[in-house]
């Protein structure tokens, strides 16, 4: 697991950086953990070829660029990120909406909501890691969750729809709901299957992919969808 700290206050991010070390009992053959002290020096870094991290630790509050700025830039590169944001002032987490935040941690920072995250985050990057199967014509294909962000029906036709490549298989809806992760995907029209992680915002009964993709939500899904992605979104949140 990659791990950054992004932190100007050194007593913060040392003591996060420890509990970090703690936590994974200081074996490094799990884990790095880089503690950058700005958020110009960690975007400076990230703009080099190969360096990108699974999890972020941002202080939203930093001066000159702060967390939220630098989470946005993360974002630019890297929509799968895990981002968690430290801050002493909790009604600021508000205005992390946007970067869709996979935790916020409130200072003083406890080893135990520090536990409690690393541990959601190693059960949340192994079911984006889980893979969906299927067959078109005589090729099987596999994808990882975190490739698709919908699918879409047309008759017995299913579209696939990823980043930057869309595939095609016979098949039904309640069969994928069966084979899907129903933590991660919903049904939100009787056309469309969307995958949660990849919603950007909801304008009334519009649904916004981080793709820009807009997708109504009908009435006879509306209920259900809101109440499934609350708790998406309340799993991710201490």
């Amino acid at each position: 697991m990659k791990i950054a700290i992004c932190d100007d206050t050194y007593q913060d991010s040392g003591k996060l950086e420890e509990f970090i070390y703690k936590y994974f009992n200081y074996n490094e053959r799990l884990f790095t953990c880089d503690v950058y002290t700005s958020g110009e020096e960690l975007i400076e870094n990230l703009k080099k070829p190969n360096i990108y991290y699974q999890i972020y630790f941002l202080d939203i509050e930093m001066l000159e660029i702060n967390g939220l700025q630098a989470a946005k830039f993360i974002r630019s590169k890297d929509m799968n990120a895990l981002i968690v944001f430290t801050t002493n002032h909790s009604e600021l987490v508000y205005q992390a909406f946007e970067v869709n935040a996979f935790h916020y941690l409130r200072k003083p920072i406890d080893k135990d909501m520090v536990d409690k995250i690393l541990i959601r985050a190693k059960h949340f990057l192994t079911i984006k890691n889980t893979i969906f199967q299927f067959k078109s014509g005589k090729i099987l294909y596999t994808l990882n969750y975190n490739q698709i962000l919908y699918f879409e029906k047309d008759k017995r036709l299913i579209f696939v729809h990823t980043d930057n490549e869309n595939f095609t298989y016979y098949g039904t809806f309640k069969e994928l709901n069966d084979n899907v992760n129903d933590t991660i995907f919903a049904q939100i029209h009787k056309s469309f299957i969307i995958n949660m992680d990849f919603v950007f915002k909801i304008e009334n009964k519009e649904l916004v992919l981080k793709n820009n993709k807009r997708i109504s939500i009908s009435r006879k899904y509306y209920n259900e969808f809101m109440h499934k992605y609350r708790q998406f979104i309340l799993a991710r949140l201490i």
